[in-house]
């Protein structure tokens, strides 16, 4: 049974081959479902195809034709950082964008009344956990960067599906299925607040201060 699809954009994947992937994966989501494109975010400022545009305007049509009853619906959107582990700094690797759609109809949850207990306790989300807090439950992830691809799919995954469906995983050269895993946070990174001192902008602020009085 399929829980999701996730269509992954490669650097350099044509739009044609964007496209036509994300009306692969459209055609592939059940009802009620959720259908995420996972997308590498540019490293420098320059001009770049609006990925972000084509695939909203692929999945939900032409902003002036859309009307209800919407068929798709826009879930939301996170940015992942893949980091690098380096003591007291910050090494941010590469980003990665997760446009998030979903398919009108019952809601994955719904499915809830008829699973066993074993299927609900796979399920379970440790939501207390420090990771889930910090970092899974917002929209701004942080992963270690060796494999980031496959845990950015594993935690839409534990996220969006139960134990027993499988996700369509949509590609340029391939479709493929993967299994269900459970979501192990122990080992992920847990991002923590340091103080930064920005003495450029204190030394431009006091420039301005005469006699000890506020600038007008």
């Amino acid at each position: 049974m399929v829980g999701m699809t996730l269509v992954q954009v490669d650097p350099g994947t044509p739009v044609t081959a964007v496209r036509r992937m994300v009306g692969d994966a459209k055609a592939a989501t059940p009802e009620g479902r959720q259908m995420c494109v996972v997308y590498p975010l540019p490293s420098a400022w320059q001009v770049e195809i609006p990925l972000e545009a084509i695939v909203t305007r692929e999945v939900l049509g032409i902003p002036s034709k859309r009307a209800e009853p919407h068929e798709w619906l826009f879930s939301g959107f996170i940015c992942v950082r893949q980091c690098k582990v380096v003591r007291d700094r910050r090494e941010v690797l590469g980003e990665f964008g997760v446009l998030m759609f979903r398919r009108s109809g019952e809601m994955a949850y719904t499915r809830r009344s008829s699973l066993d207990d074993t299927s609900i306790g796979k399920a379970t989300l440790k939501s207390t956990h420090p990771v889930f807090t910090r970092d899974v439950a917002n929209n701004v992830w942080h992963l270690d960067g060796r494999q980031v691809v496959p845990a950015i799919y594993d935690r839409l995954q534990a996220l969006f599906t139960w134990p027993d469906e499988v996700t369509l995983l949509v590609q340029q050269a391939k479709t493929s299925r993967r299994k269900w895993k459970a979501l192990e946070l122990d080992g992920d990174l847990v991002g923590v607040p340091t103080k930064q001192s920005y003495e450029w902008a204190t030394h431009a602020a006091m420039s301005e201060w005469t006699d000890g009085q506020a600038p007008a």
